[in-house]
């Protein structure tokens, strides 16, 4: 993906990669009308922006970014199922 050289060169600062993170899966989540589909989606772009060098070092600030940048496409994920007229399981109901 196009995002992640551009995190791990730290020309976006550490943080913003969660409101990035975020503004990406409400995107794609509201474009393609499903949200375990972006889930699948996100999740490897998300991880490896978790895992660049210029996150704080030590263990804490390591879990504690990591569970923002995760609950942060959760979030987005769920926003944009939520905010679309009609989602992939409006059919199926």
């Amino acid at each position: 993906p196009i995002a992640v050289p551009l995190v791990q060169k730290d020309s976006v600062p550490a943080g913003l990669v969660p409101m990035l993170v975020f503004g990406f899966a409400c995107t794609m989540s509201f474009c393609t009308g499903t949200s375990w589909g972006t889930m699948a989606i996100v999740f490897p772009i998300a991880v490896p922006l978790v895992q660049k060098d210029s996150v704080p070092a030590g263990l804490v600030p390591m879990l504690v970014f990591g569970f923002a940048c995760t609950m942060s496409f959760c979030t987005g994920t769920s926003w944009g199922t939520m905010a679309i007229v009609f989602p992939i399981a409006v059919p199926l109901v």
